[in-house]
């Protein structure tokens, strides 16, 4: 499917992530089945996954692209955050905001995060990092840090 969708000309693939597959499987199918297309997750959320996680997911897929790899992030919801994963849903415009600081730093191959943290192979093409946001209050660190943003 991926190799007729990039022969007809689609340009970028973005599997989602809610209750069916998780966001990252996908792109690392397509990443190795593709050869141009640029590939995202669309999106996974930050309190799920800890930003150092999430930091490795996107090297690994960097690389494993070619530098084709975007990172779609966002806060998910009170449902999916709290009842489904027993996790509380507690400021997501901070959890955000700061989940981008450490990405930014670690994919940069900067220590990130109070721990220090450090990826062994930083990725060597910079990842952008997309922001889901469905209102204002999360447009600004969408504008502000994220190299683009999700507004369905």
């Amino acid at each position: 499917m991926l190799r007729t969708a990039e022969a007809a000309g689609y340009t970028d693939g973005w599997p989602g992530e809610v209750s069916g597959h998780d966001g990252f499987t996908p792109v690392a199918a397509a990443a190795v089945h593709t050869e141009r297309m640029r590939l995202g997750t669309g999106v996974v959320n930050v309190f799920t996954r800890g930003p150092a996680v999430l930091a490795q997911h996107a090297a690994a897929l960097q690389h494993l692209s070619g530098g084709r790899f975007c990172l779609g992030i966002g806060s998910s919801s009170d449902r999916i955050v709290e009842r489904w994963n027993g996790i509380p849903f507690q400021k997501p415009l901070t959890r955000v905001r700061e989940t981008i600081e450490f990405l930014r730093a670690a994919l940069a191959g900067e220590r990130a995060g109070p721990g220090g943290f450090r990826l062994e192979q930083p990725p060597t093409e910079p990842v952008p990092i997309y922001v889901a946001a469905l209102r204002e209050r999360m447009l600004q660190p969408a504008g502000e840090l994220g190299d683009g943003a999700f507004v369905n």
